[in-house]
């Protein structure tokens, strides 16, 4: 328990060798047990007790961790004085009667409450540093996963091309080379491969859709969020039911994470959870846009498996959250909160 060292000179001109006496007695920053035990000997009560309060409980708490009933009928004929500071409680002390007849007790009980309380906000000011030092490993982690999630989908993408429409594109050109020989000398046969290869482009031409679709679906961008939800649930594998879905365009980032959410929650239900249902629902509210997707599946899934994973960082990285419910055997809830901003 610190004592604030600006209170002691204007103590001391009363000339009240209590306060003097505790601030010799404890160390510098005490326990509460030490604070305690200064305290007693300070006003001569072995049986005092200092308790403090402690606002997440909504109650006042004793060094061994007890929580004493305070009521007058309760405390044995002991005095109970509140240690205030701004009109609010900081602690109690549990006392001999006899002490407040006692001019220096009054001045040891404002000094106690300033120590507290100073006590109390170098507390929260490391718990605040200790939070934004974790907040500030965990965006530098989403970082991280973002970045490699960017090269492994660039990977990703530079295979599909290889082993899909490149390869077929190379084999049109080749059937191209090959009928363009055969016209003079068999019309037919040239015919025949310029038909293999209509169908070869046609291929390919579907291939290349899907990998742009893949990237940033074109009805996102023209039509907006409604529209590519629906296109969504018209093209899912399992049944989809969307229960509302923003008609006026959000920011392009919040539509985007929008999106994929969805589409990744679907893919989840479909692919791995065995759902035969799901439902989908977009709303905007309190400068917020709340994206849930639940389905009926198995359930049991692993909110920081790469696909879940890379969408609470697609959140995160606007000032979102993203929240997996997905208790074995009654489905999975996908819930995200984005920022609404550009």
């Amino acid at each position: 328990m610190d004592v604030v060292t600006s209170e002691v000179p204007e103590i001391a001109q009363r000339q009240e060798p209590s306060v003097w006496r505790l601030l010799a007695t404890v160390s510098e920053s005490p326990t509460q047990a030490e604070a305690e035990a200064g305290l007693r000997s300070v006003l001569d009560d072995p049986t005092l007790e200092l308790l403090f309060w402690v606002a997440t409980e909504q109650a006042y708490v004793g060094a061994d961790g007890s929580r004493p009933d305070l009521s007058a009928d309760r405390n044995g004929g002991r005095a109970v004085t509140i240690l205030p500071h701004s009109e609010q409680p900081v602690g109690a002390l549990v006392h001999d009667p006899r002490l407040l007849d006692v001019p220096a007790f009054h001045d040891v009980v404002a000094a106690a409450s300033l120590a507290i309380r100073k006590d109390r906000l170098a507390e929260e000011l490391h718990a605040r540093i200790d939070e934004l030092r974790r907040r500030e490993e965990e965006v530098r982690e989403s970082r991280r996963r973002l970045v490699e999630a960017g090269d492994a989908a660039r990977q990703r993408l530079e295979r599909n091309l290889h082993d899909g429409a490149q390869q077929r594109l190379v084999s049109l050109s080749l059937s191209l080379r090959l009928a363009q020989a055969r016209l003079q000398t068999s019309p037919e046969a040239a015919s025949e491969i310029l038909t293999g290869a209509s169908k070869e482009l046609a291929v390919a031409l579907e291939e290349l859709r899907q990998l742009a679709r893949g990237l940033h679906p074109a009805v996102l961008t023209e039509r907006g969020l409604s529209a590519a939800i629906d296109s969504l649930r018209d093209s899912a594998a399992i049944d989809v039911r969307v229960d509302a879905v923003p008609l006026e365009r959000l920011p392009e980032p919040v539509e985007a994470a929008a999106y994929y959410i969805v589409v990744e929650a679907l893919t989840n239900a479909a692919r791995y959870a065995g759902a035969g249902e799901a439902r989908v629902a977009v709303t905007v509210e309190g400068g917020l846009a709340r994206v849930e997707v639940a389905d009926d599946g198995i359930g049991g899934a692993n909110p920081t498996g790469s696909g879940l994973r890379g969408l609470a960082d697609r959140a995160e990285a606007l000032g979102g959250t993203l929240v997996v419910e997905s208790p074995p055997g009654r489905g999975t809830v996908v819930r995200a909160s984005i920022p609404l901003v550009d």
